[in-house]
């Protein structure tokens, strides 16, 4: 599973400290410096790092790039500078901007140090027992799975070993909080927008939204601004080459052109990965492709299914109407819809379009044989779901169709070669790690626009009326007029109108880049826009909590945004989305 996630570099080294023996391995995925880092990297005082993650900006993200070398290096110098005290190694990693878990032994203080970033964005697990403990990207589900736990993203935590009373006694980890946690200014709203704009179509809706909603340009200009860097720091950092060239390069130790697409999206044709997908066109090479790869899940018309080992692609070799309707599910419809607006506004990139059909037997092998280990520790339905689905897409193995021409034309059998999906569903923060092990397992790196540190810091800092749109609700009018006769405490009846309500920020933001199709798209959940829990009976997994820091926990994207603005106005959906960013 370790090699899988990390197939250009490996290695290991051993620490004996009294009694007890550390071992260290680590298998690397190249995507930072001229060449890669093995790993574990050690420097002249003895101290140990093992880093996986990206520096996209701050002041170690500019010693990488003007020197280009890896971050990896840039980040161990900074670790030993000073006398690497508790405080300074905390000061040092609230510095690092970027998707990040790493260990990091200090060889003078023979103290282990490891952890997550603040928003839990990369995998690290670990498991305890009375006499050591095991920390690991991945972890087989086994007979000690409920043991495995994902390691808090609440701060970094240190075991000094040479703290220990006797040679037998295991260092407990010892936490040490962040600081630095994103800032949230709550207080009262002032009116919601008009009530006219029920009665308009949803575009015409959007538009009325714009003007209407006050202070709102300013807003939208600093979103874009921030989730345009995002993306474009997303995009550039990469050694520019495919898995495949990689691997060539590793033969021929020469720097090879490499064509191919390295960037995809996984991509529903919702409004989160659309937008996405549109501002990566403005920083990916232009003679270089997208790929926009769209997962559906089907039991056939039979049954039957196509056995596909776990080499080979996953390809549709029935062109004909009846096999294809069988994928027609939502996030296919969408998919083709919101590329065929893409191609309209960006005519001169090559949008791969990549159909990925995937059938009941396939899933079932797939998942008995793979899946369950890397979501472990998690066991949800939702958890299986949501798993299953963005393995075989980040697999990427799939058909490339045109949706602009009539179907079964323009079609080839795909299977992409890069190393960087841009992840766009953002999910909760509690289940990044599991997103990461699910795409790394295809030795491929999740990222996520979304979740860069000065996007969620902006968003956090905005009331919930600054990006959700309310309405006044008329429906209830009445029985609020009847309370108020009986003395009941009274709130404003508001609602949100699903298309245009709902992530009302991101959806103008994607009308003023263009996307006039995308930005009323309603918000689908992945599992059943894919239809994977349809295909096995498992659509009613809704009583897992979701909270996390994506684009639709951070832009009310959910029913439960509209449930507690309904039930509490703005305070309780302030408070609910509260919740969901640190």
């Amino acid at each position: 599973m370790l090699e899988r996630r990390g197939p250009d570099r490996t290695f290991s080294c051993d620490v004996v400290v009294l009694n007890w023996l550390l071992c260290f391995k680590s298998y690397v995925l190249w995507m930072q410096g001229s060449e890669p880092t093995v790993q574990p990297v050690k420097d002249d005082h003895g101290n140990l790092l093992l880093w996986n993650g990206d520096i996209f900006s701050g002041v170690y993200e500019e010693s990488s790039v003007k020197n280009k070398v890896s971050d990896t290096l840039v980040l161990l110098q900074a670790l030993g500078e000073n006398d690497s005290s508790p405080e300074n190694i905390l000061h040092t990693m609230m510095k690092v901007y970027g998707p990040w878990s790493m260990m990091y032994w200090n060889d003078k203080r023979k103290t282990l140090w490891f952890g997550r970033d603040v928003l839990g964005r990369h995998s690290l697990l670990w498991t305890k027992s009375a006499n050591g403990i095991i920390l690991s990207s991945v972890s087989k589900r086994g007979c000690d799975e409920e043991k495995c736990q994902e390691v808090p993203a609440l701060g970094l935590f240190s075991m000094d070993f040479g703290a220990a009373r006797t040679e037998q006694e295991f260092p407990v980890p010892y936490l040490h909080l962040w600081d630095h946690l994103m800032p949230a200014n709550i207080s009262m709203a002032d009116t919601p927008v008009e009530e006219r704009i029920l009665s308009y179509p949803p575009l015409d809706a959007l538009k009325v939204l714009t003007v209407a909603w006050l202070g709102i340009e300013c807003i939208l200009e600093r979103f874009i601004d921030l989730l345009k860097t995002a993306v474009k720091t997303r995009v550039q950092i990469q050694p520019g080459l495919c898995k495949d060239c990689i691997k060539d390069i590793s033969k021929n130790d020469e720097k090879l052109r490499c064509p191919h697409s390295k960037i995809c999206v996984l991509f529903s044709g919702g409004i989160d990965s659309t937008v996405l997908a549109f501002l990566s066109d403005f920083f990916v090479p232009d003679d270089e492709p997208i790929d926009l790869l769209n997962v559906a899940f089907s039991s056939g018309a039979d049954g039957s299914s196509r056995n596909t080992s776990r080499k080979e692609c996953c390809v549709n070799k029935m062109p004909d109407k009846f096999q294809k309707s069988i994928f027609e599910v939502p996030d296919r419809k969408t998919g083709r819809l919101a590329v065929a607006e893409l191609k309209t506004l960006c005519p001169n990139r090559k949008w791969n379009f990549v159909e990925i059909d995937v059938h009941i037997s396939e899933l079932r092998e797939i998942r008995q044989g793979v899946i369950t280990d890397l979501i472990n520790p998690l066991n949800t339905v939702l958890d299986d779901s949501l798993g299953c689905a963005m393995w075989f897409a980040a697999r990427g193995c799939g058909t490339i169709s045109s949706p602009s021409r009539p179907e079964g034309k323009d079609c080839e059998n795909h299977r992409v070669p890069y190393s960087s999906p841009a992840r766009v569903r953002n999910l909760p923060s509690r289940n990044l790690g599991r997103d990461d092990r699910i795409c790394s397992d295809h030795g491929r790196q999740p990222r996520f626009p979304f979740l860069d540190e000065d996007v969620v810091s902006f968003l956090n800092s905005l009331a919930p009326w600054q990006k959700v749109a309310a309405h006044v609700d008329c429906r209830k009018k009445k029985g609020n007029e009847r309370n108020k006769q009986l003395g009941v405490p009274q709130i404003v009846p508001l609602t949100i109108r699903p298309g245009v309500g709902d992530k009302a920020l991101l959806r103008l933001a994607a009308l003023k880049l263009g996307l006039k199709e995308v930005c009323s798209f309603p918000k689908r959940a992945m599992q059943f826009g894919s239809r994977i829990a349809k295909l096995e009976g498992k659509e009613k997994a809704n009583d897992v909590s979701l909270l996390g820091s994506g684009a639709d926990e951070q832009l009310g994207g959910y029913s439960r945004h509209r449930s507690a603005l309904e039930e509490g106005g703005w305070l309780l959906l302030a408070q609910e989305m509260k919740k969901q960013v640190p």
